[in-house]
């Protein structure tokens, strides 16, 4: 899914209504994410291969500069790969967060610009 930040924002309205996200209980906030970024569909197999299943969300959302303990947990995952790509896919530059495929933020936006120059690079020649 290719979505913009107010596209989502509809999305969340339209699955849980306009207020009352922040009363959510964890369960409802992993079925509404579900909803919106796999259309309704079931989540893909590789997720459930993943070495974070079953942990707290809070161990990927550390603070700046703490994330060697989710790094630890991505570093011995099988679907490392997969996760980092499927993050990719739909996150924006600029609003990225959280440790995902074993990278904090700051490291997702340097593939994202590396991956670019060097697509920029190729195009050029």
């Amino acid at each position: 899914m290719r979505a913009t930040p107010e596209r989502v924002l509809r999305r969340v309205r339209g699955v849980i209504g306009t207020t009352g996200n922040e009363r959510s209980s964890a369960v409802v906030a992993r079925l509404v994410l579900r909803r919106l970024l796999f259309d309704g569909g079931p989540t893909p197999a590789w997720r459930n291969e993943a070495a974070c299943v079953g942990l707290a969300p809070e161990v990927f959302y550390p603070p700046p500069g703490q994330a060697e303990a989710a790094k630890r947990v991505c570093r011995g995952c099988a679907v490392r790969a997969e996760c980092l790509r499927d993050v990719l896919g739909w996150e924006s530059t600029g609003r990225r967060h959280g440790v995902v495929g074993g990278l904090t933020p700051t490291e997702r936006d340097r593939l994202v610009s590396a991956y670019g120059r060097e697509a920029d690079g190729g195009a050029a020649a």
